[in-house]
């Protein structure tokens, strides 16, 4: 049997944007996940639950609020 071999991993990111001064928007909380060589992988969910913010924390397009890619 072959060693999977890491090719992104999430741990725990969250992304939240300052809304004003007292209120932020937490787009990401707590998402966690692992892709290996091979894998097949999707996001789905509905229209504004954070698909897109991911994808951009993902690229590096957004700094996480935190948490790690790796």
């Amino acid at each position: 049997m072959s060693e999977k071999q890491l090719l992104l991993e999430a741990r725990k990111v969250k992304k939240y944007f300052k809304v004003n001064r007292k209120q932020e928007l937490k787009a990401l909380d707590d998402v966690s996940f692992t892709i290996n060589k091979g894998d097949k992988f999707a996001v789905v969910g509905e229209s504004g639950c954070g698909k897109s913010t991911l994808g951009k924390v993902v690229l590096q397009l957004y700094d996480a609020s935190s948490g790690a890619i790796i």
